[in-house]
């Protein structure tokens, strides 16, 4: 029977609750999901490009227009509009959340919706390889908020030694030192007793751990975890190696997107923000080396919105690298073999790094945990004490070094979580159909699915352009296991032999914990071999929607494109905000060090401007 089936069959029998409001989500829940079944996923850009007529309209001018109104750009919009004398444009692509979008356990749904641009990898030849067409999902997230709208919702800053890292690459200001007053500007710390030498208690996103516990995925977790010698700890404290409590980004028991916190309390109250949704931006304008304005289409209409100040460009890793180049910034050789005049030679697109995940490894033990029924957990989310509140039941999250190279800084990170049922694991991992078929055949009810992903990945991809045109998608490829040693896949291979250590171990052998799942394709090898679990690593590794460097920091052209404020090489008047910029991936997951780089570099356009 259908997710969706069931929803409905349950909403039928509780219709005759008194709360009204579980019955208006029980309907959205139920219509949500049936949106989910039927939605197909767009190929390229047309229904955003195509135009009534040819006339060019003006949008007016501003002090400062941004590109892109997802995390960074809904935190630009914030910061910059509280100078009441600036005016501010935020163009967005894509349309607002809504109930749905706010409950945590809606993500999958969300996943195969309007919110998702519908991006997949190009063909890969070292991962990917189970999945159909050896192409990876790559969901960013389109609509106010960008991809806080359909994440996980996982609140890890990285490393202390990360930042650190950026500045030795040629970076100022950026070490961790310096980056921390920033995370604690974004955060309110909602969970028990923070340390405040590391939270924020009146920031816009709130951060809380989620409930209720589990027995297999918190007491058994963790008990193993420190079997394994990793401490139970704050990861984004103090240290970081250690298992510890799931932080998330979620207020009470919503999403706390970067548009629920940033833009919204304000968008009403502040007359100089303007926010301009269903806009999807084409063009940079750029006048010799500065840029001037913005072209975009609105509702079949072509317009231009001028920049007296600065242009800023906050699309993530992907849209921004693909902006960039459509508007003659971008590697020249590229560029000029796509028939885009060149305005700037940069390495845009370039340096693409993302966390590769292993989403093959599953247990099973004879635990279940017990489950309320849909209704229950409808009525229970109005007191955030639900599974409702978090995705697959996450609950932990693990940083170790299995290189034993460092006794701080980790190589690996890895959660627990409740399988996904059904088709929901082709929506989420684009699985072929021999991986969905080896996979649904598991007892799910006692199972626990374990994700590894490198924390420093060595193997670089590309974004580039498929045309001179805006109608059609970038090509993202992911370039995982491609570094010259084999050194990530030799660490992720030992990531798999630490995480069966620990789910096979005295804690989880207690209840007779055995790996489950087997890769199909990878049977020809002797299972649990390293053969074996080479071949399944291939198979089954996928980006964990991570992706950075396109438009990295740095000091040199030739291999950066932005320098330490954000301000493009060689051009004036334009910036590039958000994940492209960081020059070498976080121990960590975006969101968090995406809202600390454009809290950072609001303050930085405030004092490049004079008002602070």
């Amino acid at each position: 029977m259908s997710s969706m089936l069931k929803l409905l069959i349950v909403a039928f029998f509780f219709g005759s609750s008194k709360c009204q409001t579980d019955l208006e989500y029980l309907q959205q829940m139920s219509e949500y999901i049936a949106n989910y079944t039927t939605y197909q996923q767009p190929t390229n850009n047309a229904a955003l490009v195509n135009t009534s007529d040819s006339t060019l309209y003006d949008f007016g001018t501003f002090d400062f227009v941004i590109v892109g109104g997802g995390v960074a750009g809904c935190v630009l919009a914030s910061r910059l509009s509280e100078i009441s004398s600036w005016k501010i444009l935020l163009i967005e692509a894509g349309d607002r959340g809504n109930n749905m979008t706010d409950m945590p356990a809606m993500l999958v749904y969300s996943i195969n919706s309007k919110y998702n641009w519908g991006y997949k990898s190009t063909p890969q030849s070292q991962c990917c390889q189970g999945m159909r067409n050896h192409s990876c999902n790559f969901p960013r997230g389109r609509g106010l908020g960008g991809s806080s709208l359909i994440n996980a919702m996982l609140y890890v800053r990285g490393n202390a030694d990360d930042y650190n890292q950026w500045v030795k690459l040629g970076n100022p200001s950026w070490s961790y030192g310096e980056c921390l007053p920033y995370f604690k500007k974004s955060e309110t710390a909602d969970f028990l007793n923070p340390d405040l030498t590391y939270h924020g208690t009146t920031g816009p996103v709130h951060v809380n751990h989620t409930g209720p516990s589990s027995v297999i995925n918190d007491t058994y977790f963790q008990a193993a975890a420190f079997d394994m010698g990793l401490n139970i700890l704050d990861y984004n404290g103090k240290e970081q190696i250690g298992v510890g409590k799931m932080q998330s980004t979620i207020n009470f028991n919503k999403r706390a997107s970067a548009a629920s916190a940033y833009v919204n309390p304000i968008e009403g109250t502040r007359s100089n923000l303007n926010v301009s949704l269903n806009s999807f931006a084409t063009k940079i304008v750029i006048k010799g080396t500065k840029a001037v304005a913005v072209e975009f289409i609105k509702d079949g209409r072509r317009y231009l919105a001028t920049a007296s100040k600065e242009v800023l460009v906050t699309a993530g890793a992907v849209n921004s690298a693909q902006l960039l180049m459509l508007s003659g910034i971008g590697p020249k050789a590229h560029l000029r073999n796509r028939g885009v005049p060149v305005i700037k030679d940069l390495p845009v697109g370039k340096h693409f790094v993302d966390h590769p995940v292993f989403v093959g490894l599953i247990f099973t033990t004879k635990l279940s945990q017990p489950e309320l029924s849909i209704p229950e957990q409808v009525h229970e989310y109005q007191s955030a004490n639900t599974p409702l509140t978090r995705c697959f039941g996450a609950e932990n999250i693990a940083f170790a070094n299995v290189n034993n190279d460092s006794t701080t800084v980790p190589d690996i990170e890895f959660i627990a979580f409740a399988p996904p049922r059904g088709g929901d694991v082709q929506t989420l991992f684009n699985f072929n159909d021999n991986n969905t078929a080896a996979y649904n055949k598991l007892n799910m009810a006692g199972s626990i699915h374990v994700m590894i992903n490198l924390a420093h990945p060595k193997s670089t991809g590309s974004v580039k352009l498929q045309s001179n045109s805006s109608r059609d998608f970038p090509l993202i490829n992911l370039g995982f296991y491609t570094d010259d040693n084999n050194t990530d896949i030799n660490t992720m291979l030992k990531g798999v032999r630490y995480v069966i250590q620990l789910f096979t171990g005295k804690q989880f052998g207690n209840i007779d914990s055995y790996i489950s799942y087997q890769v199909p394709e990878c049977l020809k090898y002797e299972f649990n071999s390293d053969d074996y679990w080479y071949c399944a690593i291939r198979q089954l590794t996928m980006s964990y929607f991570h992706p950075s460097g396109t438009t990295r920091m740095g000091r040199l052209c030739k291999d950066s494109v932005v320098n330490a404020s954000l301000v493009v090489h060689g051009m004036d008047n334009l910036r590039v905000v958000g994940e492209g910029a960081i020059p070498r991936q976080v121990a960590g997951h975006l969101y968090g060090p995406v809202l600390m780089m454009a809290e950072k570099i609001s303050d930085r356009i405030k004092q490049d401007h004079g008002v602070l």
